[in-house]
């Protein structure tokens, strides 16, 4: 039996993980990027990345080993669960995605004064897709028509993150993002009744073009307890333009509490598993200000695991 790709990838990652757990002083450039998030509620909805990610190491002779950042690519797979609600889960998308960003340290120091640490980074990013949708405007699949859509996303994210240099203190960390994507839907099929009684489905206009812009803000506290844990509210808020409509007809807010937990960390990667509730709530667009509510699982492995909650 030929498994879906999904659990291919995850087994690809759990060998790769394996390694890394038995060798752990091995130095890796290229080190694994997985991220899988799964929604449950009404219409479901998931978000899947795969990729590599390459530490940025700074070239001063005094610290060569001192990071500077790091540099993040790989691919966004489509949403499976056929979900038609937007902003379902953040950055689910309907099209294959390639991404690359690129995080650089502005500030990653002690400070004298309590005897703190900061870290403080910006991180650009960039996401594109190509795809081809067929359609027929005359619900005959003699004179079917094909059109190839571009789907792109950019987004800046900022992260501050402190803690005193002691054991068992508490440490924060604060998240900024900003993000830009258009893509694009197959527009939805209609039933024709045809002779003998058949009824096909036909996808009959061009595909959907949706314009979003969301700005977010999250915090990620970790308590200091020698349990390895820690809890993460964020906030998206999300402006949708549908089909090159006039102005954003659609307004929603998303609020997601989070828990995470750090199972293993080692130098190379570290595992995240996360479980949240959330709450998305329109505020312009939709009748009776709709409202979905559901829960969430995560699995998340990256190095610097503390340090991201986008």
């Amino acid at each position: 039996m030929k498994l879906p790709i999904f659990y291919r990838l995850l087994l690809i990652c759990f060998a790769l993980f394996c390694f890394m757990q038995a060798f752990p002083q091995t130095e890796i450039p290229l080190k694994p990027l997985f991220n899988y998030t799964y929604g449950f509620a009404s219409t479901g909805g998931e978000v899947f990345e795969i990729g590599l990610l390459r530490d940025l190491k700074s070239k001063d002779s005094i610290d060569s080993k001192k990071q500077r950042g790091m540099l993040k690519f790989g691919i966004r797979l489509p949403d499976q669960s056929n979900s038609k609600e937007l902003a379902q889960i953040d950055k689910a998308t309907a099209n294959y995605l390639l991404f690359f960003s690129g995080e650089l340290l502005l500030k990653d120091l002690p400070v004298n004064s309590g005897n703190k640490s900061i870290f403080w980074s910006i991180e650009p990013a960039l996401e594109y897709g190509l795809k081809k949708y067929e359609y027929h405007p005359d619900t005959t699949n003699e004179n079917s028509k094909s059109v190839w859509k571009n789907n792109w996303a950019i987004e800046v994210k900022t992260r501050y993150f402190t803690a005193k240099r002691q054991s068992g203190a508490w440490q924060w960390g604060f998240y900024g993002r900003f993000r830009v994507s258009d893509s694009h839907e197959a527009s939805s099929a209609i039933q024709v009744l045809e002779s003998g009684n058949v009824i096909n489905d036909y996808i009959v206009s061009e595909p959907l073009r949706i314009f979003v812009i969301t700005p977010a803000f999250g915090i990620n506290l970790y308590p200091g307890t020698d349990f390895p844990f820690s809890v993460s509210p964020v906030f998206y808020y999300y402006w949708t333009d549908q089909d090159n409509s006039k102005g954003f007809e659609l307004e929603q807010f998303r609020a997601e509490q989070w828990v995470y937990f750090y199972p293993v960390s080692i130098k190379n990667i570290g595992l995240r598993i996360g479980f949240g509730l959330f709450e998305s709530l329109y505020t312009k667009g939709m009748q009776d200000d709709k409202s979905t509510i559901g829960g969430m699982v995560s699995i998340k492995m990256e190095s610097n695991i503390l340090k991201s909650v986008f």
